[in-house]
């Protein structure tokens, strides 16, 4: 009897920690989809924003008189 709750308490134990690890790399690759899009978000904003300067830089050229 003791074997059969020895033999159980290892399997639950085992599915527990099986689950916990599958659950981490689950979150893991999430994380990194997420880390992905934020970086390629990154990159957009700060080339919208090099356009931006250069709109404005040309936009106080022409105001300026010089084109």
């Amino acid at each position: 009897m003791e074997i059969i709750l020895a033999l159980s308490g290892c399997f639950i134990l085992f599915f527990v920690i099986y689950v916990a690890v599958r659950t981490g790399i689950n979150d893991s690759k999430n994380l990194n989809i997420i880390r992905n899009e934020l970086s390629m978000l990154k990159s957009e904003l700060e080339l919208l924003r090099k356009q931006l300067e250069n709109n404005e830089e040309e936009q106080h050229l022409w105001q300026d008189g010089k084109p």
